[in-house]
């Protein structure tokens, strides 16, 4: 895939995106005085998230694990994994979805657990910091690993319970 090609695969996510959160800030916006920070994760993610890039294909893939295994990789000690979470295009569907992948601390390029390494997947995301990621899976009571979609703590993130300057590593 040429750059300008996957250039404008990136662009794509990052419209459909703002589109999503624009349509749901509409909805929201019957609500006079809406007291958070963010409309929902689109937001979040549009706010401080930055544009990641397919790497090697370095494990095997295991679909729709994305969550599970990039907390997995990404929360042992010493594993020089860093956990991004966000949206991603999938080559084959070219749907954004929800999604989760890990890289390493100060670089933008992707390690895919669930999915193929492929140039044509876009990602957009946020990195976070071990400590959050294990906090918020532990304060599910060890059921979710998502740290946007936490609906099971009201969205801490979105809300500004948690504030993201505080769970976003130094270096990202």
């Amino acid at each position: 895939m040429s750059n300008s090609s996957y250039d404008n695969l990136l662009s794509q996510l990052q419209t459909w995106v703002t589109m999503h959160k624009n349509l749901v800030a509409e909805g929201k916006g019957q609500f006079k005085d809406w007291p958070h920070p963010y409309v929902d994760m689109h937001d979040i993610v549009l706010q401080h998230g930055q544009q990641y890039h397919p790497g090697p294909q370095i494990y095997y893939p295991i679909p729709k694990a994305c969550f599970h295994l990039s907390y997995n990789r990404s929360t042992r000690k010493n594993s020089g994994w860093q956990y991004v979470e966000g949206f991603a295009v999938h080559h084959k569907t070219g749907l954004a979805v929800n999604h989760a992948w890990i890289v390493r601390p100060g670089t933008n390029i992707v390690c895919d657990l669930a999915w193929e390494a492929h140039p044509g997947n876009a990602y957009l995301g946020i990195a976070f910091d071990h400590a959050y990621v294990r906090k918020m899976h532990l304060a599910s009571k060890r059921q979710y690993y998502s740290v946007l979609d936490a609906w099971w703590a009201d969205h801490p993130l979105l809300t500004g319970q948690h504030k993201i300057q505080d769970v976003i590593p130094e270096a990202a």
